[in-house]
Formats: structure tokens, sequence, C-alpha cells
């Protein structure tokens, strides 16, 4: 049962705007995507479910592409950790 939470992308000062964040799967698949928004706006975030059903326990790769606000652009990446 999902309780609201979800992985958020935050940002420091430099960050403008969020382009894609992107989780994918232990198989390289991507499972969720959303774009082009304010670093830290709620429901932009992954609530970790996968075609509307709760996520595996397991670790997951994020991948965020961010515009600066000096008109470069970043990329970011980690994972995050699904445990029960």
């Amino acid at each position: 049962e999902q309780d609201g939470t979800e992985f958020m992308i935050h940002g420091d000062r430099q960050v403008d705007e969020i382009e894609t964040f992107e989780i994918f799967d232990r198989w390289g698949n991507r499972i969720f995507e959303s774009s082009n928004f304010t670093p830290g706006e709620l429901g932009m975030g992954w609530d970790g479910s996968v075609g509307g059903v709760e996520a595996a326990v397991g670790v997951y790769v994020y991948k965020v592409y961010a515009r600066l606000k000096n008109g470069k652009y970043k990329s970011y990446f980690g994972d995050v950790t699904i445990v029960k």
C-alpha cells in the first residue's frame, strides 16, 4: 500500500530546472520518467511503484539531467534502495 511518499529531486541554488528525472530497474528498463519541473516540486517524484504496483525490494538507478541558472547542463546519477 502506497503511503504518499515520493523520491524527489532537490537542487541547490545553481539548478534552474530538472529537464528529465528517470528511474531504471536492475535490467536497465526505464520504469519512471518526469520532466520539466522545478527542483523539489511536489508530485514530480517517484512514488515507488512500477505500472501502478508497489515496486519490488531492490536497488533502482536514477538519472537526472538538470539545466543550471548559468545556462549549462549537468547530469546526476545514483541509486535508491527499496526495503521493507
